[in-house]
């Protein structure tokens, strides 16, 4: 009997420390796993609260030079019929000077990924059209300090299921040689 108790005890203690692991794990790789991993439901400006999500990303990970979102989340959850969504981003090149005296050398292009499992096939007629903050070499919105960002507005229809449509951000300075990408997924949900 006492042999049964301690193998009782040792499983409980196996599995708290699974649970905790866990939590562990989940905490570190998902900071906000429970209502803030997705992007906030809408950003209107750009007022220093948003500035500041979009910096504290860039010094989360300073390899990254683009990051999209508030939440740090790849996936941005967004409710049918809802107008003029938007999705904050932000771009800091490696070379400082690359945004010109004008602000102006470096722009952004979206591209909607039209691939069997996306909305695009799901009813949403043209997701590209519903983008209306524009789609090609769209100037970025504000810059401070060597950051540019932006606000990428979207119209989602109404009554097209639920489903996950991706688009592709890519950020091209006229002084630097290769394009900066990166995409984000809007999970449109009833």
């Amino acid at each position: 009997m006492e042999n049964k108790t301690k193998n009782i005890i040792i499983i409980a203690a196996i599995v708290v420390v699974l649970a905790i692991l866990i939590l562990v794990l989940i905490f570190f790789f998902d900071i906000c796993i429970f209502g803030c991993n997705r992007t906030p439901a809408s950003v209107d400006t750009f007022d220093e609260e948003t500035i500041t999500g979009i910096n504290n990303l860039f010094e989360l990970d300073s390899s990254k030079k683009l990051v999209i979102g508030l939440g740090g989340s790849k996936i941005i959850e967004v409710k049918e019929g809802t107008d003029n969504f938007e999705v904050p981003f932000g771009f800091f090149p490696t070379d400082s000077n690359a945004w010109g005296i004008d602000n102006t050398r470096c722009k952004y292009t979206l591209n909607v990924i039209h691939q069997a499992g996306y909305c695009i096939n799901k009813g949403w007629e043209s997701p590209k059209d519903d983008i209306i903050s524009g789609v090609n070499s769209v100037i970025f919105d504000e810059i401070q300090n060597s950051r540019g960002y932006a606000i990428i507005k979207i119209n989602i229809p109404d009554n097209i299921a639920p489903c996950l449509q991706r688009v592709k951000i890519s950020v091209k300075c006229t002084a630097l040689t290769e394009a900066t990408k990166d995409y984000f997924d809007l999970n449109v949900i009833e």
